[in-house]
């Protein structure tokens, strides 16, 4: 029965229905010192991002300098983060709600995709031990602040893996 199946969706520790599924995010980081060095005409962002976070789409600027048709349309994600968004804000929109998941028995994954160079182990895992900590170090002291919360008569095996 539907009905019952819809009733039974898993909840956050903290008593909230989880998403579940699977959501795209996009994070972009600005235009780096090499890029500029090496003739990158562009002096301001790239990319706008629309006022609900939802989508981008290139500058007109950008078009002209990567030659990019006028038809490239607006691309929408489930989130996108400004480039001046901290590891902590990636973390809490992206990592943060795998935990009550994890914890109701379910299995997570982040997936971190690009170009190399983009910042995907910055994001992922930043500087260990910082306020610039990435995705996975922040997720690690949380599940074991979890266990640590556990019913002690619950036993748990943890497994990561980092490719």
């Amino acid at each position: 029965d539907m009905a019952a199946i819809a009733e039974e969706r898993p909840t956050t520790s903290d008593g909230k229905e989880t998403k579940g599924g699977v959501s795209v995010v996009a994070r972009f980081r600005p235009i780096n010192k090499n890029e500029k060095e090496k003739g990158s005409k562009l002096k301001g962002a790239l990319l706008e991002i629309s006022d609900d976070n939802l989508s981008v789409k290139f500058t007109s600027e950008s078009k002209k300098e990567l030659k990019i048709p006028d038809s490239a349309s607006r691309f929408t994600f489930d989130y996108v983060f400004p480039t001046n968004s901290t590891q902590a804000q990636v973390y809490q929109q992206t990592g943060a709600s795998m935990i009550g998941e994890l914890f109701a028995g379910f299995n997570c994954t982040i997936l971190a995709y690009g170009q190399t160079g983009t910042g995907k182990t910055w994001s992922m895992m930043g500087i260990v031990g910082t306020e610039n900590a990435g995705v996975i170090p922040r997720l690690v002291e949380n599940i074991f602040v979890g266990i640590e919360n556990a019913d002690v008569n619950i036993e748990f095996a943890v497994e990561v893996s980092y490719v």
